[in-house]
């Protein structure tokens, strides 16, 4: 499961990203699954209601993605969510998650933003988009002189890529739009769906 966006130091096999337009994916990738993770996209209403209920409905391990708030950690931690995550680093809103007892993985991308994010309280670091950085090539250079780095890498990996992330050094990888396809999405297909992510997944 996804666990280690919010308990750093522990590996992890993926992290399912549900976007803001697709909460049937979501709840397709998590049906049956109980180890499986969703990071929604907090800063739009229907993901937070969407995270909420599935808290509700007992889903574990449930987080919120794209966190550039005070007011978002603040909603996070009031339904009681797992962790947070940014697309970068803001250390007013990681010392909030930290003061909340919220897990939090923040965006970083260089060495020193990285150690940065650390010291101010982070769990984990993220890179993202790691395909465009120079992905396990990137992770590999980073992590030789950072080894105490949780580092999670985010943005475009592939279910092919996950085990080499995490025999670099990683401990967490996300994925969002490997483990689904659109056009099912748009369907409304529940079945069709989980199909296609344990297909993903069973590519790892």
């Amino acid at each position: 499961g996804g666990e280690n966006c919010s308990r750093a130091g522990r590996r992890v096999r993926h992290v399912g990203i549900g976007r803001d337009d697709a909460d049937a994916a979501c709840l397709g990738l998590l049906q049956g699954r109980g180890e499986g993770v969703l990071v929604g996209r907090a800063q739009h209403d229907g993901v937070v209601a969407l995270l909420d209920r599935l808290i509700d409905e007992g889903v574990q391990r449930v987080g919120g993605g794209t966190v550039r708030t005070l007011e978002q950690v603040e909603s996070l931690a009031k339904m009681k969510a797992s962790f947070a995550v940014s697309p970068h680093s803001d250390e007013r809103i990681i010392k909030r998650c930290v003061e909340l007892n919220l897990p939090v993985t923040p965006g970083t991308l260089t060495p020193s933003e990285m150690v940065r994010a650390m010291q101010w309280g982070a769990t984990s670091a993220k890179v993202f988009p790691i395909n465009s950085v120079g992905g396990l090539s990137y992770v590999k250079y980073v992590l030789e002189p950072l080894p105490d780095i949780p580092l999670v890498v985010s943005g475009g990996v592939t279910p092919e890529e996950v085990q080499k992330y995490l025999d670099l050094g990683c401990v967490g990888v996300c994925m969002g739009g490997a483990l689904w396809d659109e056009k099912i999405t748009a369907s409304g297909d529940i079945a069709l769906m989980n199909e296609y992510a344990k297909n993903a997944l069973a590519r790892m």
